[in-house]
């Protein structure tokens, strides 16, 4: 599958982006946010029942943002496997500077949901 730089740079040049002038992801990005890019990210790599993502203000380094991931995948796994499971998900994403941290991440199988 492509990559988010990939899908970036077609998506630049088929929008007549000009050599030279400053691009600025979240412009190229249009509708689509970056919040957008994370779940859809992490809903591509794990079969999710429940994922929240809050953000925290724009740092001028990228995103900030908080999750919480519920994962039939999750079952018999343990904390820190969850963990590399969504952030190898969000690998491109935080890569290509869309986001900067993960602050919080919280990851549950379906059967610890209370």
């Amino acid at each position: 599958k492509p990559s988010l730089i990939v899908a970036l740079l077609s998506f630049v040049a088929a929008s007549g982006f000009a050599p030279g002038s400053r691009w600025r992801p979240s412009a190229a990005l249009g509708a689509m946010t970056t919040v957008d890019l994370v779940e859809a990210r992490i809903k591509e790599a794990l079969p999710t029942t429940d994922l929240q993502i809050a953000t925290a203000d724009e740092d001028p380094n990228g995103m900030h943002v908080s999750l919480y991931v519920v994962s039939e995948k999750f079952e018999g796994m343990s904390r820190v496997k969850r963990q590399q499971e969504v952030l190898r998900a969000l690998k491109d994403v935080m890569n290509d500077g869309l986001v900067h941290a993960v602050d919080s991440l919280t990851t549950k199988a379906p059967s610890e949901v209370v």
